[in-house]
């Protein structure tokens, strides 16, 4: 599962490499707008995150 990971992480870090640079500073921007302030508290994840990063 580990490898089946690692293997799409490095699959969307190229395709993002393609991605020009201002439409990635624009679409960060847009997330960065919608983003609530509880979103970043590290406390609060959901039990499916929780899930996820007991695999990593």
């Amino acid at each position: 599962m580990k490898a089946q990971i690692g293997t799409a992480i490095s699959a969307l870090d190229s395709l993002l490499q393609t991605v020009p640079s201002d439409v990635l500073r624009r679409g960060q921007e847009i997330a960065d707008a919608y983003r609530r302030p509880e979103d970043d508290e590290p406390n609060q994840l959901d039990p499916e995150m929780k899930k996820l990063e007991s695999l990593l």
